[in-house]
């Protein structure tokens, strides 16, 4: 029986369906016929078929009777898996051909994800579909209104940690937001406020555990420990999700996810529970004050500082509250902090963070606060000069931190 394709448009052209004189019964036949055919080819592109098939190669039974394809041939299918690369589509046996984009492209993994409608228009000169609905990565991440924005490399808005209210010691807080993946390839978007544990393994979805399997105990927290956060992505579903790793470069993803991106860190402590913060965009603060630096009798050479509590494996910005105390009688004294990326000086009008001018002895001070750049270790240098003898002390109470978050990537 012929369908919609071997009609022509030329009326006088077709071929009667119903021939002049056709009896009444006959009638009613062709005109079922003529509904049928409009039917078909209305399921074959309104969305109704699934697809079979797999490993990239998408099969279809079409309503219509296919026998050849045409220029212009048309489907909207649901895909019935997601394509991890190049990928074909054989309706109705006459053959496997490409799905490409319109720009003749080829597909790449995540343009197709399981469950998509996908429109498909036959394109003759080239022997290959055209694939005209948008690509999944354009409408499947979450079905967020982000996901129609390509952001610019290092973009990153809310996604901001906080100690969960419920169980600040173990859960995170991770606001809605969006971000722009650390390969520039995706967006990482998160509709909602997301509750990641730390003292559980990592499960996909709210109020799970976040721990990646870097700790030294499988889903227990290491004590005194920094933890980077992580926004992480599958690319074949558009799930977004959130980890804890001890690696602040290279976190272990769990199976299937392959985008991510650095959006903070928390600190553990001796009994590997999450140390109070706040955050205000890049910046952190902790909520309780400690020293990192206390130096009684610092010499006068460069030293290189412990470790300040701020975040290791990278470099970031320490926010330092910085007093120098001296008891001198006679000799005044200046301290200078720097990066370890700076060359050594020695503190100097030209170059200083505090001066306390002698007093007698009485006891002077002086403080002030200071942004340093601090290498993967946190550490900084500290220097006095002239004298740092046993009337100079030295204190450095660490603020908080600056934290691009992924945006220097």
């Amino acid at each position: 029986m012929a369908e919609i394709n071997d009609l022509n448009v030329t009326d006088a052209s077709n071929t009667a369906r119903w021939p002049e004189g056709m009896a009444p019964s006959a009638v009613n036949n062709a005109g079922r016929a003529d509904e049928g055919l409009l039917a078909r080819w209305h399921k074959d592109i309104n969305g109704s078929l699934v697809t079979t098939g797999s490993a990239n190669a998408y099969v279809l039974a079409a309503n219509r009777t296919i026998s050849a394809y045409y220029d212009g041939l048309s489907f909207t299918f649901e895909a019935n898996f997601a394509i991890t690369g190049a990928a074909t589509l054989n309706v109705d046996a006459v053959g496997a051909q490409s799905i490409v984009m319109p720009d003749q492209t080829t597909l790449v993994t995540g343009d197709i994800v399981s469950g998509q409608k996908c429109k498909v228009v036959y394109d003759l000169d080239n022997t290959n579909w055209i694939l005209m609905s948008p690509p999944a990565a354009v409408v499947t991440t979450q079905n967020f209104p982000a996901a129609t924005i390509t952001f610019p490399r290092g973009h990153i808005d809310g996604l901001i940690l906080s100690n969960n209210t419920t169980d600040a010691s173990h859960d995170i807080d991770i606001s809605a937001g969006d971000a722009r993946d650390d390969g520039d390839a995706a967006n990482l978007s998160l509709s909602a406020t997301l509750v990641k544990r730390i003292d559980a393994s990592w499960v996909v979805g709210t109020n799970q555990g976040g721990l990646d399997g870097t700790e030294s105990v499988a889903g227990t927290p290491d004590a005194s420990t920094w933890y980077h956060v992580w926004a992480i992505r599958r690319s074949d579903t558009g799930v977004t999700d959130v980890l804890f790793s001890e690696s602040a470069t290279s976190p272990t993803l769990p199976t299937d996810y392959d985008q991510k991106r650095r959006i903070g860190a928390v600190l553990t402590d001796v009994s590997a529970n999450i140390t109070a913060f706040t955050q205000d965009g890049d910046w952190f603060y902790w909520v309780t004050r400690t020293n990192s630096i206390t130096a009684n009798t610092p010499g006068i050479s460069a030293v290189t500082s412990p470790a300040l509590r701020v975040p290791t494996g990278l470099q970031i910005k320490a926010y330092l509250s910085w007093m120098h105390v001296d008891d001198s009688v006679s000799t005044s004294s200046l301290s200078l902090v720097s990066s370890l990326d700076e060359t050594d000086q020695t503190p100097a009008a030209a170059a200083f963070t505090t001066q306390v001018r002698a007093n007698g002895g009485v006891g002077s001070a002086n403080n002030n606060t200071v942004i340093v750049r601090t290498n993967t270790s946190a550490e900084v240098r500290y220097r006095v000069s002239p004298v740092g003898d046993a009337a100079v002390t030295l204190f450095g109470s660490v603020i908080g931190w600056i934290d691009p978050r992924g945006k220097d990537a």
